[in-house]
């Protein structure tokens, strides 16, 4: 067994929705995630991201419901402004 191999798969989005809207992507060590500011918000204006494909470093389904909660609040504000 390699040295490099590791218990937790790299990250690989399932679809390619992301390429079509052409939102960023950075290359981690755990995987392709979306680029993402710190209210959750991609590339795109208005287009926000949370889980596994936003945060591929800490897959945990706590830090995946703390970014949803994060992406609900970032969304409803875009819509006051």
């Amino acid at each position: 067994m390699s040295r490099s191999t590791s218990a937790h798969p790299r990250n690989k989005p399932s679809a390619s929705l992301h390429e079509s809207l052409g939102l960023a992507t950075v290359d981690m060590p755990g995987g392709i995630a979306l680029k993402v500011d710190e209210r959750r918000e991609t590339s795109m204006p208005v287009i926000y991201a949370a889980g596994d494909l936003a945060n591929p470093l800490m897959p945990s389904v706590t830090v995946a419901s703390s970014h949803g909660a994060t992406v609900g609040i970032s969304a409803q504000q875009s819509m006051l402004v």
